[in-house]
């Protein structure tokens, strides 16, 4: 009974160990590659060399200050961004908090490679900030220079905050949140899909406000190409956590922010069964622009309406309800409920960690029977034996 006991210990000792390295392990991945794909603009090395980036649709690069860092051994840098097509459409996101200097020395433009003498976003001294949340833009390439504005006088980078993201406009990883400047933001669509959630986590906020938007408007267009008549704007909706909670209504606009039911091509509303469905939708055909018109009650706290209660995927879409709802060429799992995708992620790391388990308590196992055996039945050396040689 003892030793069942010891042996029980040990196993949950194990099993808790396990369980940590495996949190661990996933965290330290996603720190590198957050870290991989980012550029400081005070970093030493990155701004003495002339390393470029390169994005393309599965890969983007963010642009920030490193605030652990003192001093810049420069004072100036420029970082620069290319794009791996030769000619299409690059996307600058700001994401977190808005970007701000809040040091009267410093100043950051940022160019694009076919306007390289006057940058389209410069900022200055704090309350100077980019209202925008993303901007897409035909490009080769994008520069983020900053600098002192004295030379010899110190930059605080503790008083910088820049969240810059530049991406293809055909990436999965384009994100809307219903509130702050995300609203009046214009989103264009070139092969592209564009994730929608009510609000991010909470240790992510976006705005320093304790209550969210009460109407909020994002107009949505598909940009002009030649196949521009084949292609239908189209939405694809998950319910995800706690998504009736509170009263909200999503619609979508063919009238700019006109909210008269006569103006609206599609309307979601918390109470409807609908809802709590998985379900598709495509406008008609020559509908090339709407605008999101998002309605919470007024006043709502930020704490009072859960995060990511739902998902919509917006994007320019050749083919048909039905089709959008089976179409996993870019969707992938998304197509899943939100039950069945964490089920899915829940039954493979089951799995993972049972062969673990197994493995790690198989070896054990042996290595107790083999260390018995040889207790047991080797020959024990004699104190003589040992300095014979």
């Amino acid at each position: 009974m003892a030793k069942m006991s010891i042996l029980q210990s040990y196993n949950q000792v194990q099993n808790r160990w396990l369980r940590s390295t495996i949190i661990n392990i996933l965290f330290l991945k996603l720190l590198a590659s957050v870290y991989a794909n980012s550029a400081f603009l005070n970093s030493c090395e990155q701004c003495a060399s002339s390393k470029e980036y390169t994005v393309t649709s599965e890969t983007s690069y963010f642009v920030n200050v490193n605030h652990s860092a003192d001093q810049s051994c420069h004072w100036q840098c420029m970082v620069r961004v290319n794009f791996a097509k030769n000619s299409s459409w690059l996307c600058l996101a700001q994401i977190g908090m808005q970007s701000y200097i809040n040091d009267s020395n410093g100043e950051l433009s940022i160019y694009d490679s076919e306007n390289n003498a006057h940058p389209f976003i410069r900022l200055l001294y704090y309350p100077n900030s980019w209202k925008n949340r993303e901007t897409c833009r035909i490009t080769q390439s994008i520069d983020f220079y900053l600098r002192k504005m004295n030379q010899i006088a110190r930059l605080d980078f503790k008083q910088l905050n820049i969240n810059f993201q530049v991406l293809d406009i055909e990436s999965t990883d384009r994100t809307v949140y219903l509130d702050g400047t995300y609203c009046n933001t214009v989103y264009k669509l070139l092969n592209s899909q564009v994730s929608i959630y009510n609000q991010p986590e909470q240790d992510n906020p976006i705005t320093s406000d304790h209550t969210l938007s009460f109407l909020c408007g994002v107009p949505v267009e598909m940009v002009e190409v030649d196949e521009f008549t084949e292609k239908r704007i189209c939405l694809k909706y998950l319910p995800l956590d706690h998504v009736n909670k509170t009263n909200w209504t999503f619609s979508l606009s063919i009238a700019g922010y006109s909210t008269k039911p006569a103006d609206m091509v599609y309307i979601l509303n918390s109470s409807e069964e609908r809802a709590q469905q998985v379900h598709a939708w495509c406008a008609d055909t020559g509908i090339h622009k709407v605008t999101i018109i998002f309605k919470r009650d007024k006043k709502v706290l930020k704490s009072a309406e859960h995060p990511k209660m739902f998902k919509f995927i917006i994007q320019d879409y050749n083919g048909t309800e039905e089709s959008l709802m089976v179409d996993k060429t870019k969707l992938g799992l998304q197509n899943l409920t939100p039950d069945q995708s964490l089920g899915s992620t829940y039954l493979i790391i089951i799995i993972v960690v049972s062969l673990l388990c197994a493995l790690l308590i198989g070896t054990a196992v042996f290595l107790l029977i083999g260390k018995r055996f040889g207790l047991l039945y080797l020959p024990v050396c004699k104190s003589e034996d040992a300095t014979s040689v």
